[in-house]
Protein backbone atom coordinates (compact mmCIF):
# COMPACT_ATOMS: atom_id res chain seq x y z
CA UNK A 1 0.00 0.00 0.00
CA UNK A 2 1.31 3.11 -0.92
CA UNK A 3 2.25 5.92 1.73
CA UNK A 4 1.60 9.76 0.99
CA UNK A 5 5.18 10.72 2.59
CA UNK A 6 8.35 8.73 2.97
CA UNK A 7 11.19 10.88 4.74
CA UNK A 8 14.70 9.49 4.58
CA UNK A 9 17.25 9.65 7.22
CA UNK A 10 20.71 8.56 6.83
CA UNK A 11 22.16 8.09 10.19
CA UNK A 12 25.86 7.32 11.19
CA UNK A 13 27.22 7.58 15.15
CA UNK A 14 23.92 9.98 15.63
CA UNK A 15 23.24 9.22 18.68
CA UNK A 16 23.27 12.43 20.25
CA UNK A 17 20.88 13.85 18.15
CA UNK A 18 18.67 11.20 16.32
CA UNK A 19 16.00 10.85 19.38
CA UNK A 20 15.38 14.76 18.12
CA UNK A 21 15.24 13.75 14.50
CA UNK A 22 12.50 11.23 15.28
CA UNK A 23 10.68 13.11 17.50
CA UNK A 24 10.39 16.25 15.35
CA UNK A 25 8.57 13.30 12.34
CA UNK A 26 6.77 11.92 14.91
CA UNK A 27 5.08 15.90 15.89
CA UNK A 28 3.71 16.43 12.13
CA UNK A 29 0.21 16.80 11.70
CA UNK A 30 -0.05 15.12 8.60
CA UNK A 31 -0.16 11.81 9.75
CA UNK A 32 -0.01 9.66 6.48
CA UNK A 33 4.06 9.03 6.68
CA UNK A 34 6.80 6.13 7.23
CA UNK A 35 10.57 7.52 7.88
CA UNK A 36 12.77 5.05 6.52
CA UNK A 37 16.10 5.44 8.44
CA UNK A 38 19.31 3.75 7.25
CA UNK A 39 22.11 3.03 9.82
CA UNK A 40 25.76 3.21 7.81
CA UNK A 41 27.59 1.10 9.78
CA UNK A 42 26.91 3.27 13.24
CA UNK A 43 29.48 1.84 16.09
CA UNK A 44 27.51 4.08 18.62
CA UNK A 45 23.94 3.68 20.06
CA UNK A 46 22.40 5.10 16.94
CA UNK A 47 20.42 1.94 16.48
CA UNK A 48 19.40 0.84 19.80
CA UNK A 49 17.62 4.22 20.38
CA UNK A 50 16.05 3.69 16.73
CA UNK A 51 14.46 0.63 17.84
CA UNK A 52 13.53 1.99 20.88
CA UNK A 53 11.32 4.43 18.53
CA UNK A 54 9.94 1.66 16.24
CA UNK A 55 9.16 -0.24 19.12
CA UNK A 56 6.41 2.37 20.10
CA UNK A 57 5.26 3.26 16.32
CA UNK A 58 5.26 0.91 13.12
CA UNK A 59 5.20 3.76 10.85
CA UNK A 60 9.53 3.93 11.49
CA UNK A 61 11.67 1.32 9.55
CA UNK A 62 15.24 0.80 10.50
CA UNK A 63 17.53 -1.22 7.85
CA UNK A 64 21.55 -1.97 8.36
CA UNK A 65 24.46 -1.08 5.92
CA UNK A 66 28.35 -1.21 5.88
CA UNK A 67 29.67 2.21 6.19
CA UNK A 68 29.50 3.52 2.80
CA UNK A 69 28.47 6.93 3.05
CA UNK A 70 25.70 9.50 3.48
CA UNK A 71 24.35 9.46 -0.22
CA UNK A 72 24.94 5.29 -0.51
CA UNK A 73 22.60 5.34 2.56
CA UNK A 74 19.91 7.78 1.18
CA UNK A 75 19.99 5.44 -1.77
CA UNK A 76 19.26 2.32 0.61
CA UNK A 77 16.30 4.07 2.43
CA UNK A 78 14.98 5.36 -0.98
CA UNK A 79 15.16 2.02 -2.09
CA UNK A 80 13.01 0.26 0.46
CA UNK A 81 10.12 3.99 0.61
CA UNK A 82 7.30 3.77 -0.67
CA UNK A 83 5.84 7.45 -0.86
CA UNK A 84 4.67 9.39 -3.27
CA UNK A 85 6.27 12.38 -2.03
CA UNK A 86 9.96 12.12 -0.58
CA UNK A 87 11.59 14.14 2.08
CA UNK A 88 15.47 14.16 2.97
CA UNK A 89 16.19 14.53 6.58
CA UNK A 90 19.68 14.59 8.31
CA UNK A 91 20.32 12.83 11.66
CA UNK A 92 21.41 15.81 13.39
CA UNK A 93 18.46 17.68 11.88
CA UNK A 94 14.30 18.63 12.93
CA UNK A 95 10.96 19.43 10.91
CA UNK A 96 8.46 21.59 11.92
CA UNK A 97 5.12 19.94 12.95
CA UNK A 98 3.45 21.87 9.90
CA UNK A 99 6.08 20.76 7.19
CA UNK A 100 4.11 17.64 5.92
CA UNK A 101 1.20 19.11 5.59
CA UNK A 102 1.97 22.25 4.05
CA UNK A 103 4.19 20.65 0.82
CA UNK A 104 1.73 17.92 0.65
CA UNK A 105 -1.07 20.28 -0.09
CA UNK A 106 1.12 22.43 -2.21
CA UNK A 107 2.57 19.08 -4.57
CA UNK A 108 -0.86 17.94 -4.87
CA UNK A 109 -2.48 21.41 -6.35
CA UNK A 110 0.82 22.16 -8.70
CA UNK A 111 1.38 18.45 -10.62
CA UNK A 112 3.55 19.83 -12.99
CA UNK A 113 6.37 20.72 -9.93
CA UNK A 114 9.14 18.73 -9.07
CA UNK A 115 10.05 20.13 -5.57
CA UNK A 116 8.70 22.45 -2.97
CA UNK A 117 10.68 24.07 -0.37
CA UNK A 118 10.55 26.57 2.43
CA UNK A 119 12.37 28.42 5.15
CA UNK A 120 14.86 27.23 7.68
CA UNK A 121 16.09 28.02 11.10
CA UNK A 122 19.18 27.98 12.01
CA UNK A 123 19.71 26.35 15.29
CA UNK A 124 23.55 25.87 17.41
CA UNK A 125 24.31 22.63 18.46
CA UNK A 126 21.81 22.52 21.22
CA UNK A 127 18.93 23.34 19.03
CA UNK A 128 18.29 26.99 19.80
CA UNK A 129 17.03 28.68 17.16
CA UNK A 130 19.04 31.80 16.19
CA UNK A 131 17.94 33.19 12.78
CA UNK A 132 16.45 32.32 9.56
CA UNK A 133 18.14 31.49 6.19
CA UNK A 134 16.19 34.16 4.41
CA UNK A 135 17.44 36.59 6.22
CA UNK A 136 21.44 35.82 6.22
CA UNK A 137 20.36 35.40 2.68
CA UNK A 138 17.43 37.27 1.36
CA UNK A 139 18.06 36.92 -1.95
CA UNK A 140 19.36 33.16 -2.13
CA UNK A 141 15.20 31.18 -2.15
CA UNK A 142 14.40 31.01 -6.41
CA UNK A 143 10.78 29.14 -7.55
CA UNK A 144 9.82 28.70 -11.08
CA UNK A 145 12.66 27.53 -13.53
CA UNK A 146 15.75 27.79 -10.96
CA UNK A 147 18.04 25.46 -12.73
CA UNK A 148 20.62 28.27 -14.11
CA UNK A 149 20.62 29.55 -10.04
CA UNK A 150 20.99 26.44 -8.86
CA UNK A 151 24.04 25.94 -10.94
CA UNK A 152 26.17 28.85 -9.54
CA UNK A 153 25.03 27.18 -6.02
CA UNK A 154 22.94 25.26 -3.89
CA UNK A 155 19.74 27.40 -1.85
CA UNK A 156 17.95 25.25 0.35
CA UNK A 157 18.60 22.91 2.90
CA UNK A 158 17.92 19.69 1.97
CA UNK A 159 14.74 18.71 4.75
CA UNK A 160 13.00 21.81 3.99
CA UNK A 161 12.11 19.98 0.74
CA UNK A 162 9.53 17.66 -0.51
CA UNK A 163 10.12 16.03 -4.41
CA UNK A 164 7.71 14.10 -6.40
CA UNK A 165 9.03 10.38 -6.24
CA UNK A 166 8.18 10.00 -9.77
CA UNK A 167 10.76 12.98 -10.36
CA UNK A 168 13.73 11.48 -8.62
CA UNK A 169 13.16 8.36 -10.64
CA UNK A 170 12.78 10.31 -14.29
CA UNK A 171 16.33 12.04 -12.98
CA UNK A 172 17.87 9.11 -12.56
CA UNK A 173 17.57 8.30 -8.73
CA UNK A 174 18.54 10.26 -5.48
CA UNK A 175 22.39 10.16 -5.99
CA UNK A 176 25.24 8.99 -7.36
CA UNK A 177 27.16 6.66 -5.20
CA UNK A 178 30.71 8.64 -4.45
CA UNK A 179 31.60 10.19 -1.50
CA UNK A 180 32.94 12.99 -2.71
CA UNK A 181 30.29 15.41 -3.85
CA UNK A 182 27.46 17.90 -2.76
CA UNK A 183 24.85 15.11 -2.82
CA UNK A 184 21.43 17.16 -2.66
CA UNK A 185 22.73 19.72 -4.50
CA UNK A 186 23.30 17.42 -7.50
CA UNK A 187 20.00 16.01 -7.25
CA UNK A 188 18.33 19.96 -6.73
CA UNK A 189 20.12 20.49 -10.04
CA UNK A 190 19.33 17.18 -11.99
CA UNK A 191 15.46 17.96 -10.80
CA UNK A 192 15.75 21.64 -11.65
CA UNK A 193 16.16 20.85 -15.52
CA UNK A 194 13.20 19.30 -15.89
CA UNK A 195 10.92 20.54 -13.37
CA UNK A 196 9.69 24.01 -11.59
CA UNK A 197 10.21 24.60 -7.83
CA UNK A 198 8.06 26.23 -5.38
CA UNK A 199 9.17 28.17 -2.55
CA UNK A 200 7.13 28.94 0.43
CA UNK A 201 8.11 31.34 3.42
CA UNK A 202 6.88 28.87 6.16
CA UNK A 203 9.68 27.86 7.70
CA UNK A 204 9.53 24.21 7.99
CA UNK A 205 13.22 22.97 9.29
CA UNK A 206 15.64 23.53 12.23
CA UNK A 207 19.47 23.51 10.69
CA UNK A 208 21.49 22.44 13.35
CA UNK A 209 25.48 23.59 12.95
CA UNK A 210 27.48 22.02 15.44
CA UNK A 211 31.54 20.63 15.47
CA UNK A 212 30.94 17.61 14.17
CA UNK A 213 28.87 17.80 11.10
CA UNK A 214 29.99 16.88 7.97
CA UNK A 215 30.35 20.33 6.48
CA UNK A 216 32.71 21.51 9.36
CA UNK A 217 34.72 18.30 8.97
CA UNK A 218 35.68 18.06 5.31
CA UNK A 219 39.11 20.08 4.70
CA UNK A 220 39.11 22.20 2.31
CA UNK A 221 40.73 20.10 -0.47
CA UNK A 222 37.84 18.12 -0.12
CA UNK A 223 35.41 20.70 -0.24
CA UNK A 224 36.37 21.67 -3.67
CA UNK A 225 36.76 18.94 -4.93
CA UNK A 226 33.43 18.16 -4.07
CA UNK A 227 32.36 21.55 -5.58
CA UNK A 228 34.76 20.76 -8.65
CA UNK A 229 32.37 16.81 -9.22
CA UNK A 230 29.46 18.70 -8.68
CA UNK A 231 30.41 21.05 -11.98
CA UNK A 232 31.13 18.44 -13.54
CA UNK A 233 27.98 16.62 -13.45
CA UNK A 234 26.28 19.41 -14.54
CA UNK A 235 28.10 20.23 -17.68
CA UNK A 236 27.10 17.08 -18.92
CA UNK A 237 22.93 17.69 -18.45
CA UNK A 238 21.73 19.03 -21.76
CA UNK A 239 19.93 22.14 -20.27
CA UNK A 240 23.61 23.22 -19.16
CA UNK A 241 24.53 23.58 -22.74
CA UNK A 242 21.43 25.81 -23.36
CA UNK A 243 23.01 28.45 -21.02
CA UNK A 244 24.22 31.58 -22.30
CA UNK A 245 28.20 32.38 -22.26
CA UNK A 246 27.33 35.20 -19.56
CA UNK A 247 25.43 32.55 -17.56
CA UNK A 248 27.79 29.83 -17.83
CA UNK A 249 30.46 32.61 -16.75
CA UNK A 250 28.21 33.15 -13.63
CA UNK A 251 28.68 29.30 -12.72
CA UNK A 252 32.30 29.70 -13.12
CA UNK A 253 32.84 32.51 -11.12
CA UNK A 254 30.57 31.39 -8.40
CA UNK A 255 33.17 28.12 -8.50
CA UNK A 256 36.28 30.23 -8.27
CA UNK A 257 34.74 32.37 -5.53
CA UNK A 258 34.09 29.35 -3.26
CA UNK A 259 37.48 27.88 -3.95
CA UNK A 260 39.11 31.21 -3.00
CA UNK A 261 36.84 30.95 -0.07
CA UNK A 262 38.39 27.48 0.73
CA UNK A 263 41.67 29.32 0.43
CA UNK A 264 42.35 27.02 -2.41
CA UNK A 265 43.74 29.07 -5.00
CA UNK A 266 44.68 27.13 -8.12
CA UNK A 267 41.42 26.01 -8.09
CA UNK A 268 39.98 29.06 -7.65
CA UNK A 269 42.44 30.56 -10.78
CA UNK A 270 41.12 28.03 -13.14
CA UNK A 271 37.28 28.63 -12.54
CA UNK A 272 38.15 32.42 -13.27
CA UNK A 273 39.51 31.47 -16.15
CA UNK A 274 36.71 29.54 -17.38
CA UNK A 275 34.32 32.15 -16.30
CA UNK A 276 36.49 34.79 -18.46
CA UNK A 277 36.39 33.12 -21.34
CA UNK A 278 32.84 33.07 -21.48
CA UNK A 279 32.59 36.69 -20.46
CA UNK A 280 35.90 38.72 -21.05
CA UNK A 281 33.93 41.94 -19.82
CA UNK A 282 32.60 40.29 -16.64
CA UNK A 283 35.20 42.82 -14.28
CA UNK A 284 34.76 40.87 -11.11
CA UNK A 285 37.00 37.92 -13.00
CA UNK A 286 39.93 40.86 -13.17
CA UNK A 287 38.95 41.79 -9.48
CA UNK A 288 39.02 38.22 -7.84
CA UNK A 289 41.76 37.40 -10.14
CA UNK A 290 43.87 40.37 -8.43
CA UNK A 291 42.52 39.29 -4.96
CA UNK A 292 44.45 36.44 -6.07
CA UNK A 293 47.76 37.94 -6.62
CA UNK A 294 47.71 39.63 -3.93
CA UNK A 295 47.13 37.29 -1.15
CA UNK A 296 43.47 38.41 -0.07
Amino acid sequence: MTTRVSILVAAYNAEFYVAETIQSVLDQTFADWELVICDDGSTDATATIVQSFIDRDPRIKLVHQANSGGAAARNTAFSISRGEYIVLLDADDRILPEKLAIQVALLDMNSDVGVVYGDTWFCDQNGKRTHLESEQYPLQHKQGDVFYPLCCGNMMAVHSAMVRRAAINKVGGVHHPTKIQIADWDLWVRLAEKYPFIYHADPVADYRLHPMMSARQDNARKQVLQREFNVSRMEKLPRFAELTPKEKAQVYFATGRFCAGWKEPSHALKHYIRSWLHNPLYFKNYLAVFALLVGK
